[in-house]
């Protein structure tokens, strides 16, 4: 079924969604997730129905729910709190937007019969000495050693499915994994990284209580999570956040409530794009650095390399980092030839031709994204069906370039 709302068209058979005729980057969960709610639309979606239709085989958290929400969000433009994938309170998410069934649709190439069956997107390949130094700082950090890694480089070079490769295996270890998405719009209120954070504490049953207690203590967390206040309402002080001392209130009670849910289980705290934050919350950042030296905490931030004028508040923030001894910078660049064949063979079920391999690895020079949309197309042509048959030459060399 091909599902039109807005913008976008969701295919079902092949897998994709496309805004405007052009293929949008989405991962299979989330994907699925809007499938899902979009069939659904005339109900709210009760999380419990949501985690066993999209993990029927595994036991997950609902931070997998809350990530796979957040990504489908993103993917569709939803940024204003939600008003396309509405979180209705104490019984789900439901789709909000008028929808044109077009009917049933023909799979993708890549998906007939006889044709290479694995999803570009889905398929995770090299990233090995990235893997162990995060495994590394995860061991330490499970032991009270906490920590902050920052993985960075340029758009579209695979941070993003590292970040959540390593999520994943954290999580399948007994962390807590808890995401925050920084975005650049007007009306982002400060520290918005941290809001995300702990409103998904909330949202735990075993951490719950624990926040409640926190924000008895410090009303700062109160008015950064209204939900937190109760009857007590908030407190001036911590609303104004116009004074050193204000702030570093907030700072703190943040730190310490952070603290005490991580000696229950150890957190993983992803911030994504850590470049757009607001500065306040990479102020915040600056100070749990320093708190979580013995705690069982570990951040881990993506950050894209692009250009940045003079003064930029996250230069600032990596600046003051840097100055931690308990801070892992991971740089990634492309993928090696090597790589290349590995996630070729991947989505090919088997190994790929030498000369298909060294024609990616040489127009896509190893992006992980330029990659995969090259995958596409080809799967698209039909070139991938009969892998053994192309020359470089002949046949590769205009796919490739059209991306």
């Amino acid at each position: 079924m091909v599902h039109r709302f807005g913008e976008y068209e969701l295919n079902e058979a092949a897998g994709e969604l496309r805004k405007r005729g052009r293929a949008v980057e989405i991962q299979p969960k989330p994907l699925a997730l809007l499938a899902f709610l979009i069939r659904e639309r005339a109900r709210a979606v009760p999380p419990r129905e949501l985690l066993d239709t999209l993990w029927p085989d595994t036991t997950v958290s609902l931070a997998s729910l809350t990530r796979a929400v957040s990504h489908a969000r993103r993917a569709i433009g939803d940024t204003n709190k939600g008003s396309v994938i509405r979180s209705i309170s104490r019984r789900g998410y439901r789709f909000f937007s008028d929808v044109l069934e077009l009917g049933e649709a023909a799979p993708a190439p890549a998906a007939r019969a006889g044709a290479p069956g694995g999803d570009p997107a889905a398929v995770f390949v090299g990233r090995e000495e990235e893997v162990t130094r995060l495994e590394r700082a995860f061991a330490e950090a499970i032991v009270g050693k906490g920590a902050v890694a920052i993985v960075s480089g340029p758009a579209g070079i695979g941070k993003t499915r590292l970040v959540e490769h390593f999520a994943a295996q954290a999580e399948s270890r007994g962390a807590r994994v808890l995401f925050g998405h920084n975005r650049i719009e007007e009306g982002v209120p400060p520290f918005w990284l941290w809001v995300q954070i702990l409103r998904q504490l909330l949202e735990a049953e075993d951490a719950r209580p624990i926040l409640r207690e926190a924000a008895e203590r410090s009303p700062e967390l109160a008015e950064l999570v209204p939900e937190l206040a109760g009857e007590r309402g908030t407190t001036r002080a911590a609303r104004s956040g116009d004074s050193e001392r204000s702030r570093f209130l907030v700072f703190d009670a943040v730190s310490r409530a952070l603290a005490r849910v991580s000696r229950t289980r150890p957190l993983l705290l992803v911030l994504e794009d850590l470049q757009s934050a607001d500065a306040p919350s990479l102020r915040l950042l600056e100070h749990l650095a320093f708190e979580i030296a013995s705690e069982s905490i570990l951040v881990l931030a993506s950050l894209r390399d692009e250009f940045r004028e003079r003064g930029h508040p996250v230069d600032h923030t990596l600046g003051a980092l840097r100055k931690q001894e308990r801070l892992f910078e991971l740089e990634l660049s492309g993928f090696s030839r090597r790589e290349v064949g590995a996630l070729l063979a991947k989505v090919l079920g088997r190994p790929a031709p030498s000369d298909l391999t060294s024609e990616m690895f040489a127009r896509t020079e190893g992006v992980p994204l330029f990659l995969r949309e090259a995958i596409r197309l080809l799967a698209e042509r039909g070139v991938l069906r009969e892998p053994r048959s192309c020359r470089a030459r002949e046949s590769l060399c205009p796919a490739v370039r059209s991306i």
